[in-house]
């Protein structure tokens, strides 16, 4: 009897040592099950990209004397995320060779979206001012000239047909007794047809772009006076060919104390048009010719045109080849032969 109960007994410790080791060890499963399908649920809710690029030039230049180089062109990173269904964030980093050093932060922005097709973006972005569409690996001058990004408050309203864009911002470069200037961007594009699209847009101060235009950039000053700026586009597409045309300038002159390259007293009115012609050969192999030109853009041929070819090696892996020749108002030629090889994922 003595020796049942001690085997009773003993059993009963077993069974309430082992439940006190696996009741916990259960509950870290479960602990763990939970993390994993909550880790699953916020990597759904990201998504990353970037892109490297690689590049080399040969440019025989009339005015600015010849260079050559191999360099690592492009580092890009990007990361968006859902913060649930009315909001998400997106933040970019660039890293471009001679021009960001260290790598910066590109673009920051947080978005809030309703169900009326409307959308609100706050931070740093690239302002709706020209779209830049292009198959070269040299930007157009259009796009040298409009760029802008800054802190903005960008709305965004969307439709069936059109897409309308406005945006304010405190730029830079403020005119002469007024340093709280608040400036603006609008622009609209309409794709009344799947082979059509087109669009205007309007910058309250075109020296706000990125390139710097102005003295007052340089010596960290006030503008005499704003001028505005405007750009209009249009695509067409057609089969296997697709045709862009933007132009993109100021709307006056500038007062000549702010922008007056040619030295002669008078203000410049910089204007850029570029004109691209492409023919997807095939799923793998783009052709594309490109006729671009300035006015008061001094630093930039007159005048420039050549062909870009570019081939798909592999999924999101591309080899590119581009001439072009260029013609400077003072009569000077240029001739640069570019290659890329780029990387997207």
């Amino acid at each position: 009897m003595r020796s049942y109960l001690s085997a009773s007994i003993l059993r009963a410790l077993l069974i309430v040592f082992f439940m006190g080791i696996l009741t916990p060890m259960t509950v870290v499963a479960n602990d763990l099950g939970q993390h994993h399908s909550s880790l699953k649920k916020t990597m759904n809710k990201l998504r990353l990209g970037g892109l490297i690029e690689v590049s080399a030039f040969d440019d025989d230049n009339e005015d600015y004397g010849d260079s050559s180089q191999i360099e690592l062109a492009t580092i890009e990173l990007a990361l968006e995320a859902d913060i649930n269904n009315y909001t998400r964030a997106r933040l970019h980093l660039l890293w471009e060779e001679n021009n960001t050093e260290p790598t910066e932060i590109d673009e920051a922005t947080i978005t809030f979206a309703s169900l009326h097709k409307v959308e609100l973006t706050a931070g740093k972005t690239y302002l709706p001012f020209g779209v830049f569409h292009s198959h070269f690996i040299t930007d157009p001058q259009t796009h040298e000239l409009g760029e802008i990004r800054e802190h903005a408050l960008l709305l965004k309203y969307r439709a069936t047909h059109f897409l309308f864009s406005a945006a304010i911002y405190d730029g830079e470069i403020d005119e002469h007794g007024d340093s709280n200037e608040i400036n603006y961007v609008a622009s609209i594009i309409v794709t009344p047809h799947e082979w059509l699209e087109f669009g205007l847009s309007y910058n309250s101060d075109l020296a706000d772009s990125d390139i710097e235009l102005t003295h007052a950039h340089r010596l960290d000053s006030s503008l005499e006076e704003t001028v505005s700026g405007a750009g209009a586009f249009i695509n067409l597409t057609h089969k296997n060919w697709g045709l862009n045309l933007e132009y993109i300038g100021a709307n006056k002159g500038f007062n000549a104390a702010d922008l007056d390259a040619d030295g002669d007293g008078k203000g410049d009115r910089p204007r850029a048009y570029n004109i691209e012609l492409a023919y997807a050969a095939s799923e793998r192999l783009n052709i594309a010719a490109r006729l671009e030109g300035n006015k008061d853009f001094f630093d930039r041929p007159e005048r420039q045109y050549g062909a870009c070819v570019t081939l798909a090696l592999f999924k999101n892996v591309s080899a590119s080849l581009e001439y072009m020749h260029g013609e400077y108002d003072a009569g000077a030629e240029r001739k640069i032969v570019s290659a890329q090889l780029a990387i997207k994922f």
